[in-house]
């Protein structure tokens, strides 16, 4: 039997653990008051005395209303007004933050984790997910609180200078609109895509129902109803799309779209009903997006590099960061790029946000379909294959710093890269060892242009990490 305690996530990602267990109303309620607290500090420090309102979202999730009302609660403790804008998809929550103006925003969600979890994701006024910095931040800020170690009392408003909510009725239609601005439906007339969607009752119904009408599909979406009654786990892997799968093929669909339940990440199945996964949505829309315009790419270290010879194609330089979207985010700013985003299926188009966003990874792999008679498995057949395979060893995480010269040693690798743990690079083929941030695991991806390589790869760098493991 197992008798571990459950454990509350609280990380540069946000807050994030088990509803009743470790995710409770009252430190819902505590993170809600941290988080107000710095983002009205923050806009106090960059624009002086202005009225400070947050947004709140959630995801489909039943726990969502629940921790909403104490997210709420903990806000107008803080004299901060709230717009409610109840179930939208993390991206629409960055859209909202940008039009209404307001000091951020905190969407409920636990992303690509199972039903019974759930969790924040604060964006701060420039509608992008906290930087690094921020975020670690804020994560300090809740564990003193939490340990007794800081107090909010002091900080709550006076009971006439409490904050108030309203309701934003629609917050699905500033998002369309701007999707339709980036990729216009006019294009999309003299093509009829049929296009399966699932959304596995999640958000991306809502929105993305909306937006293939728009282009003109013809739509057949699964778990449509968003009541996170999630038919399959949520994760969209290839294990668990077997039916979307099924279905592209049986309808001789042009395409299948696969959304997280919070709308950020969006896997795809081409039109033989073949399961092309997250890692090549990211090269699918870098691909499209470079052959219409030269421009930057940033991507994360785990990702494919796919897309370093899709850039290199076109004469594009790729820039590579840390794990997480604040990283990738924060380079794009600096490099003024095009696009970038994260292997995990996550796009992001500036002309949109500084988000992943699974609606424009949608519209922009439409775009291409709709203009080219070539069907989606010719295209991805077209495009550098490389094979990924991911695990991970459970053990202490600072020992892997000193097996550096070991992994060094053995694995004999042309180039190294430390942006993120370390990456040992070959001619096309590379292994990437990376501590975890939030577990007491190392996580090891290798990729190559053959499964078997990749997993001789990865299997070589598990068997250095277990056997200084087992010496420990």
């Amino acid at each position: 039997m197992n008798d571990a305690k459950p454990v509350l996530i609280n990380s540069v990602s946000g807050l994030r653990g088990i509803v009743g267990s470790s995710l409770t109303v009252e430190n819902a309620m505590q993170f809600a008051c941290v988080t107000g607290r710095l983002l009205a500090d923050l806009s106090t420090e960059s624009k002086g005395s202005i009225h400070k309102t947050i947004v709140i979202a959630r995801d489909s999730r039943p726990s969502g209303p629940l921790l909403n009302h104490a997210v709420s609660a903990g806000l107008m403790a803080m004299g901060l007004d709230v717009i409610e804008a109840g179930i939208a998809s993390t991206p629409t929550v960055g859209v909202l933050v940008r039009q209404l103006k307001t000091i951020g925003a905190i969407q409920i969600t636990a992303s690509h984790n199972p039903r019974e979890w759930n969790g924040m994701k604060v964006f701060s006024s420039d509608g992008r997910v906290l930087t690094a910095d921020l975020a670690n931040k804020l994560s300090n800020h809740f564990s003193h609180l939490t340990t007794g170690k800081d107090c909010l009392q002091p900080f709550w408003s006076p009971v006439d200078e409490l904050g108030i909510t309203t309701d934003y009725t629609d917050p699905h239609q500033p998002h369309l609109d701007l999707l339709l601005d980036t990729i216009n439906p006019e294009c999309f007339q003299q093509h009829s895509l049929h296009v399966v969607l699932d959304s596995n009752h999640g958000v991306g119904s809502i929105l993305g129902t909306r937006l293939l009408e728009q282009f003109g599909c013809r739509v057949t979406c699964l778990g449509q109803e968003p009541d996170g009654d999630f038919s399959h786990p949520p994760e969209p892997l290839e294990p668990h799309l077997r039916d979307l799968c099924r279905v592209v093929s049986e309808q001789q669909a042009d395409v299948g779209f696969a959304l997280d339940p919070d709308g950020d990440r969006l896997a795809v199945v081409d039109n033989k009903g073949h399961y092309i996964g997250e890692e090549y949505t990211l090269a699918l829309a870098v691909d499209h997006l470079l052959s219409r315009n030269k421009g930057s790419v940033v991507t994360n270290v785990s990702t494919t590099q796919a897309i370093d010879d899709i850039a290199r194609k076109y004469d594009c330089p790729c820039f590579r960061t840390k794990v997480g979207e604040a990283h990738v985010a924060e380079r794009m700013i600096m490099e003024s790029a095009l696009v970038g985003g994260e292997g995990n299926g996550g796009v992001i188009d500036p002309r949109v946000g500084l988000v992943r966003d699974g609606f424009i990874a949608m519209g922009i792999i439409l775009d291409r379909l709709q203009a080219d008679s070539q069907t989606l498995h010719d295209w991805v057949e077209g495009l550098p294959q490389y094979h990924m395979v991911k695990d991970k060893v459970e053990m202490d995480t600072d020992l892997v710093d000193s097996l550096f010269k070991n992994l060094k040693k053995d694995l004999l690798p042309i180039s190294i890269d430390q942006t993120d743990g370390y990456r040992f690079q070959w001619d096309r083929a590379w292994v990437h060892i990376r501590p975890s941030n939030t577990e007491a695991i190392v996580r090891v991806l290798a990729e190559a242009p053959t499964r078997t390589e990749a997993q001789r790869l990865t299997s070589q760098a598990k068997s250095i990490l277990l056997e200084r493991k087992n010496c420990g």
